[in-house]
């Protein structure tokens, strides 16, 4: 049976990467590597390929006060057996309507009642709702190139980066969905996933960005599953299983992943990876095999692969 843990962070520097699943599931591969060598990674990588996956984990969540928002499922809102009879209660609920798609994350309690599908209380929720979503804030910092002959900045060589901040009272939080969880204590996954965002993470990491404090790594049993589903919400980029036998009439959206090769591989001379569509958090699938969890990884290419395999929820709609 799975357990779900809660790894709440604290930024210390400007973040200039994204925080998704797949990303730090690449970290996470080269830290591996650092603390066991390559033939321990190999035999990790090698449980996802035999569908025997140790943890899947989420995209970063902001968490402001306590609070966790969860990015608003690709789902219609609108409740049902709605009455609207004179052109006053048409305006009135056109602007409701539209004020509702402004809002693009739900807290815990609404998160579960989507899950459960109980749309209308989650509809009247979303209206009455007054919390203060979380959000990055940026700043321009600029830094130059060193001519070490000269011992002056080389002329043209001066660049500027927009990295995000976050306030006082906001975290980041990952979910992490233990699978397995004597593989888990075997690789020293807590360890490592801790070691990750302590070290640095993303772009320009050695430099200092990217930088995180570990808050808390505890057990998260807040989330009301539904003991029967008929799909699955994605809080990560999800690559599609053919055993995940995901119906066609599913919601989502989509980007083009165009991945690169980390750490001394990314000066190699070829350090990009093939394009790859992924499916983005928020996403929503119909299935009829419910599981927990769902997605692949690609195949080995320029020595690498990629992580599909998100955190996911079962729902019921």
């Amino acid at each position: 049976m799975s357990t779900i843990k809660k790894l709440t962070l604290k930024l210390k520097s400007g973040l200039l990467s994204d925080l998704q699943s797949d990303t730090v599931m690449g970290h996470f591969c080269w830290r591996l590597v650092d603390r066991f060598g390559e033939d321990k990674l190999k035999d990790f990588i090698r449980l996802y390929q035999d569908n025997n996956p140790v943890f899947t984990i989420s995209d970063g969540l902001l968490s402001k006060n306590g609070e966790i928002f969860f990015p608003k499922p690709l789902i219609h809102f609108k409740p049902d057996n709605e009455k609207v009879n004179s052109k006053k209660e048409k305006i009135l609920k056109f602007q409701i309507n539209k004020e509702l798609k402004s809002k693009q994350l739900l807290t815990l309690k609404q998160f579960n009642l989507l899950l459960n599908g109980k749309i209308n209380e989650l509809y009247n929720a979303l209206i009455a709702n007054e919390s203060e979503y979380p959000k990055y804030f940026t700043d321009l910092r600029t830094s130059v190139e060193i001519d070490r002959q000269k011992m002056s900045s080389k002329e043209g060589q001066l660049f500027s980066y927009h990295p995000k901040f976050l306030d006082e009272n906001t975290r980041v939080v990952f979910l992490v969905k233990v699978l397995n969880q004597n593989n888990f204590d075997n690789f020293q996954c807590e360890q490592i996933l801790k070691d990750v965002f302590e070290i640095g993470y993303g772009k320009k990491k050695s430099s200092g960005y990217g930088q995180f404090e570990v808050v808390s790594f505890i057990d998260f049993k807040e989330f009301e599953e539904p003991s029967r589903s008929i799909g699955f919400v994605t809080l990560g980029n999800y690559l599609p299983s053919e055993m995940d036998n995901i119906a066609p009439e599913s919601n989502y959206d989509f980007i083009v992943k165009y991945g690169k090769l980390g750490e001394e591989k990314s000066l190699s001379e070829n350090p990009f990876k093939k394009p790859l569509i992924l499916f983005t958090p928020g996403s929503v699938f119909y299935t009829d095999k419910a599981k927990p969890f769902y997605g692949r990884i690609t195949d080995f290419e320029l020595g690498a692969v990629q992580f599909g395999m998100p955190f996911t929820l079962n729902l019921v709609l």
